[in-house]
């Protein structure tokens, strides 16, 4: 008894060590942090990262790749009454106008609008309530598992929270979309309505750091007093994609910027598998095919600085027989990536084809004519 309990003072110890070593690395001002591999997922730095707070406006992260993923991006939406007039960040929504769907996005990514939100939110959901309870379900989906969404907006209450790892998967998941990816790094656009009313609007996008840091293409600001500063970047490097999360910090912007500055400089990618790559072999039952042959579906690529490059250790997690029938799509296994410092990724690893129950009569008379 007295050796676990020895093992597990030790365990917690070296996570403790490993967790100030990790933001020992940059001083920042924000309450919470993290910055995220787009690529493999991978944590590379992370600051009371599980603590459940309010973000503002980044918020209109989750209610974009919504709209995007359930919408036609040419889609009219005529404005409801119910969008006119919110509160905070707007873009002056007026009755009878009509907005496609991606001029919504524009006026609620770069301009930040509250009422573009809520237009977005009853048009897809039917009402605001609906709408919250739709992001709650992708992101559970996603992997925010302490995250609640109570509006599409993130105009305060008590709750609406998340955590800045919550919000970095998020913010990743979102990134992976090419619409989203092309509206948040947007400088500038012109949107118009028609309908019954005929507006003109000039967008310029409030997030500076895409005109002061190179490589930067994301990707929403956000605050409340309740939520002080809030930010979620971008930026890409000599092919790295990182994503941060900064929560309630007093210099968003500085803040980030260390924390690419540091990552990019010190981080670069190591291939693990390239494209195609044959990784092993797996016996298949129930089946005629004898066995299933993994390859890798994309290159694997994680971050490693210059120390990790020899110490990382790669691990299969697959089962020793598959059982026919599987679908394409199917989960396998996994890739385990081991750090030195104890941490990992998973890598999903499913399967590129369908594998069919037995034979059927079909395919013996097929193999009957190609013998």
């Amino acid at each position: 008894m007295y050796k676990k309990s020895r093992a597990v003072i030790c365990l917690l110890i070296a996570i403790f060590l490993v967790n100030i070593s990790i933001c020992a690395q940059v001083n920042i001002t924000a309450k919470s942090a993290v910055v995220m591999d787009g690529q493999s997922k991978r944590i590379l730095y992370a600051k009371d990262e599980n603590e459940q707070l309010p973000f503002a406006s980044t918020t209109k992260i989750m209610t974009a790749i919504l709209a995007i993923e359930m919408c036609d991006m040419d889609q009219v939406v005529k404005i409801d009454d119910r969008a006119i007039g919110i509160e905070g960040s707007s873009i002056h929504l007026e009755k009878g106008e009509e907005l496609k769907v991606i001029d919504l996005l524009y006026g609620l990514m770069l301009h930040s609008g509250n009422d573009a939100a809520v237009a977005l939110a009853i048009y897809i959901s039917g009402d605001v309530d609906n709408f919250a309870a739709l992001m709650n379900y992708k992101a559970k989906a996603i992997g925010a598992q302490h995250t609640n969404f109570a509006n599409p907006n993130g105009l305060p209450n008590s709750s609406h929270y998340t955590t800045a790892h919550d919000l970095t998967l998020i913010s990743q998941y979102a990134m992976s979309n090419d619409t989203f990816r092309e509206i948040v790094s947007t400088k500038s656009v012109t949107i118009k309505s028609t309908g019954d009313t005929v507006r003109v609007r000039n967008l310029v996008n409030k997030n500076k750091l895409l005109y002061s840091y190179e490589g930067a293409n994301g990707i929403k600001t956000g605050y409340t007093d309740l939520a002080g500063r809030c930010f979620c970047g971008a930026a890409e490097k000599n092919g790295m994609q990182l994503v941060s999360v900064v929560l309630n910090s007093s210099n968003t912007y500085g803040d980030t910027t260390k924390l690419f500055d540091y990552y990019f400089d010190n981080y670069s990618y190591y291939t693990f598998f390239a494209k195609g790559e044959y990784i092993l072999s797996i016996p298949i039952t129930g089946s005629k095919a004898g066995e299933y042959k993994v390859y890798a579906p994309n290159d694997i690529l994680v971050p490693l600085s210059k120390d990790e490059a020899g110490t990382t250790q790669v691990k299969y997690n697959f089962p020793k027989i598959l059982q026919a029938p599987m679908k394409k799509g199917d989960k396998i296994g996994e890739i385990q990536i081991i750090f030195k410092d104890n941490s990992n990724i998973n890598i999903d690893i499913t399967l590129q084809k369908d594998i069919k129950y037995k034979n059927t009569v079909f395919d013996y008379i097929i193999d009957f004519f190609k013998e």
